[in-house]
């Protein structure tokens, strides 16, 4: 008994994350540097028949090229099994291009003070990029990047975030 028990909650944690699809839009590509800029929870009844139907991004002020994402997760999906599908939860994230964000009021940072004209993110660096890279992606110099980040040497490992100032 105590093995099935184990094998559940196993189960469980690997399905943390059972679905999950992205539509990009515009010029939106996988690969787009992007800002999270809202994220919207859904309750659909009977299986999606009932409910707000499609999600209009447009009225989150995103223009024509944006991300979303749909997700439902393990929990999600143990909602609606125990309601017997009547009851379907999910979660959708609008994403735009950071290149495209404008006009949002960010909180300083405190070691440079120029970074207030921008929107503040997090890039996790990945395998093979350099400073000068993740600074031509986000049209940043490579100083700002070292200082936002009080970095030592240029040299990254990959996993490492970086604060990033977007203007």
């Amino acid at each position: 008994m105590k093995k099935i028990y184990l094998i559940a909650v196993v189960t469980a944690l690997c399905l943390t994350s059972c679905y999950s699809a992205s539509t990009y839009v515009g010029n939106m590509t996988p690969n787009t540097p992007e800002v999270k800029v809202k994220t919207v929870r859904h309750s659909h009844f009977i299986g999606g028949l009932i409910g707000k139907g499609k999600l209009d991004a447009k009225k989150y002020g995103v223009g024509e090229n944006y991300k979303v994402t749909h997700q439902l997760s393990f929990v999600d999906y143990l909602l609606s099994g125990i309601t017997l599908g009547i009851y379907t939860p999910s979660t959708s994230k609008i994403y735009v291009p950071a290149n495209e964000v404008q006009n949002l009021n960010t909180q300083s940072s405190s070691n440079n003070a120029s970074s207030s004209n921008g929107v503040r993110m997090i890039h996790k660096v990945k395998d093979g990029e350099t400073i000068q890279t993740i600074a031509n992606l986000y049209q940043v110099s490579v100083k700002d990047i070292i200082n936002w980040n009080q970095l030592q040497s240029i040299d990254l490992e990959t996993g490492t975030p970086l604060i990033i100032f977007i203007k």
